[in-house]
């Protein structure tokens, strides 16, 4: 059985997180097929290591409490991942900030694939608290994610949208698409949101905005908060429910408002969009938005930016709304549709759900990882 080793810069249970999220799907099926050593950041300070079945170990780093843009650094992990990827076939990297690993694939020859879950000179630049040091320095993230990704043996790309994007910034490794799976049989319509809603503390009567991610700034979760406080005005019926954590700023302000409801990391987030009458994703810049993908498999109506690959499951005045990017008029004009309307949040959600079960599921993105895995070893 060959060695996979999988290195990620976010905690492996950071559920509101879409790479965790990823990473807990397609990691134990994976480990089906190769002997997989997953690294990833931890909150004790110590290493910890896990292993969840014969061919799966878990490999928890420390991280700094100092955040760089809206991450935070690992500690020196060198001396415990030599072994690890020494002694793998394969590294599957999910982001060029793993700089540590890659630097010592590079220095041994380890061939390395890396799944494409974002632009990095777009989103990095926004994370940064100040935007004029992201403006800055957006060039040279360009060119430094450039480097690392023209050196991968394959860029695993979500949809074909991205390999203009990539095509574009003079990146010349090999690309192949695989689109990222869903899981239809547990992302369902609520049974009954009325009571979903009141487990939740909501009266049934309460229109429920629902947003799950990071609260980043890349994510645009200020424009979200912004938007919210406008429509709240015009409709004091309409509540925002929010799982995640991120930014202690936006969790500041969240907290002073009783009509935000903010949960923060979750195992499950299926009782949270049961609640939700309708979805936002303000991001400007995204791949595949899993959150979104799976309120519309949920049976929830989707607001969010016409951006990636959103473009291509989620059609305008069929199965949700797309906004134009950063614009709060259109943004509202949409919400404000779906609020007036209940028969136009229940159609809207039927069909996003139909749209959602022609996905792939995460058994065959899986398969299409595993079969390139080997052919690459």
């Amino acid at each position: 059985m060959s060695a996979l080793t999988i290195v990620a810069n976010e905690p492996y249970d950071c559920i509101s997180g879409g790479i965790p999220r990823i990473l807990r799907e397609i990691t134990p099926r994976l480990a089906e097929r190769f002997m997989v050593r997953l690294l990833v950041l931890g909150s004790e300070k110590d290493l910890k290591i896990e292993k969840l079945q014969a061919s799966l170990e878990i490999y928890h780093f420390p991280h700094y409490n100092l955040p760089v843009g809206d991450t935070y650094p690992p500690e020196c992990i060198l001396k415990y991942v030599k072994k690890a990827i020494a002694e793998s076939d394969l590294l599957f990297i999910q982001s060029v900030d793993c700089i540590v690993p890659l630097c010592y694939a590079l220095r041994i020859q380890k061939p390395w694939v890396m799944y494409f879950h974002g632009i990095d000179w777009e989103t990095f630049p926004r994370a940064v608290a100040w935007p004029w040091l992201g403006r800055q320095i957006t060039p040279l993230v360009k060119a430094y994610a450039r480097f690392w990704y023209n050196r991968a043996e394959t860029l695993i790309i979500p949809s074909p949208d991205l390999d203009k994007v990539l095509a574009n910034a003079k990146v010349t490794a090999s690309r192949r698409v695989i689109p990222l799976g869903l899981d239809h049989q547990n992302f369902v319509p609520a049974v009954n949101q009325n009571q979903a809603k009141e487990k939740l503390g909501f009266s049934p009567l309460d229109i429920v905005l629902g947003y799950i991610g990071r609260l980043a700034r890349e994510k645009n979760v200020g424009f979200l908060l912004n938007l919210f406080d406008t429509l709240h005005t015009k409709y004091p019926s309409i509540k925002l429910l929010l799982v995640g954590s991120g930014v202690k700023d936006f969790e500041t302000r969240i907290n002073s408002n009783p009509a935000i409801r903010a949960v923060g990391q979750t195992n499950d987030v299926i009782p949270y969009l049961h609640a939700m009458d309708l979805f936002c994703m303000p991001s400007e810049i995204e791949t595949s938005s899993l959150s979104s993908m799976e309120a519309m498999s949920c049976g929830i109506p989707v607001v969010a930016s016409a951006v990636g690959s959103l473009r291509e499951y989620l059609f305008h005045r069929h199965n949700g709304f797309l906004a134009i990017p950063g614009d709060e008029a259109d943004y509202q004009h949409h919400v404000e549709e779906l609020i007036e309307d209940r028969h136009l949040r229940h159609s809207m959600g039927a069909l996003a759900r139909e749209t959602m079960l022609a996905r792939p599921s995460w058994d065959q993105t899986v398969e299409a990882m595993g079969d390139l895995f080997e052919e690459l070893i």
